[in-house]
């Protein structure tokens, strides 16, 4: 070498040695973090339940949901097998609509006084 200092290298030569070594600690994360989870991998697919409240606890109740969802069951029939497969009663009349929210007044015209004055006397 001819002893010329050249800034552009040894500043690319300082970034690229600080990403490497986040590379290699971000690496050493997951695999530590993919050795230690205690999560079930395997029931990942197409046929594990969905997690949560809302997953089907039996099969004959998934259908009776899926038959009402496609229409082939009416409200009455599925809460007749709900009832039957359950025990739980099927609810009474629906809850009444909530209320209309009450109508304002329409803004008077532009030009208007919004209230009539009483003639003088």
């Amino acid at each position: 070498m001819d002893g010329r200092f050249y800034p552009g290298w040894h500043l690319f030569g300082g970034l690229f040695g600080i990403a490497l070594f986040a590379l290699f600690i971000g690496a050493l994360v997951w695999a530590l973090l993919r050795l230690t989870s205690s999560h079930d991998h395997h029931a990942v697919g197409p046929t594990a339940p969905p997690p949560g409240p809302w997953a089907p606890r039996d099969d004959a109740l998934n259908v009776a949901r899926l038959r009402y969802a496609r229409g082939e069951l009416d409200r009455e029939q599925y809460f007749r097998v709900v009832e039957d497969l359950t025990g739980v009663p099927r609810p009474t009349d629906p809850a009444p609509p909530y209320p209309a929210p009450p109508v304002s007044p329409a803004p008077p015209p532009i030009g208007e006084d919004p209230e009539p004055k009483a003639p003088e006397a």
